[in-house]
């Protein structure tokens, strides 16, 4: 433990730890914003162009793509999966509904089981049953 002297005592000059050990409040704000400027790159970009490349033709919006492809690459790294071995076992599925059900699995998986995702399908309703019921 550090031993504080009555020169730091009687002045203004901030103290990096205290009596009992633990970080002071100088300590924790220092440390928070050490890293504050870095970048910190969490996905490969070559892994990132593989994934895009498979989103590509699935009609997806382009921001979509984007962000659904960063989530994938971080629940195969969260996994220990593959992101190339995944993506190839996700080419063998063809139907959208298909797709999008089992990427909503994957995305569950990381999330906090207070808030899941889902989607729905529109249904496209007949214009003449449409009528009939407005009549």
């Amino acid at each position: 433990m550090p031993a504080f002297s009555t020169f730091n005592q009687n002045t203004a000059i901030p103290v990096n730890t205290s009596s009992s050990g633990k970080l002071s409040e100088d300590q924790k704000r220092q440390k928070f914003f050490d890293n504050y400027y870095t970048k910190v790159q969490s996905v490969d970009p070559a892994q990132f162009d593989v994934v895009l490349g498979f989103l590509e033709g699935r009609g997806y919006d382009d921001t979509v793509k984007r962000n659904l492809a960063i989530s994938l690459l971080e629940i195969a790294k969260e996994q220990n999966i593959n992101p190339i071995d995944l993506i190839e076992q996700l080419k063998t599925i063809e139907d959208s509904l298909q797709l999008n059900t089992l990427l909503c699995i994957l995305l569950n998986t990381t999330r906090n089981r207070t808030s899941i995702l889902g989607f729905k399908k529109t249904t496209s309703i007949n214009n003449t049953v449409k009528r009939t019921i407005l009549a």
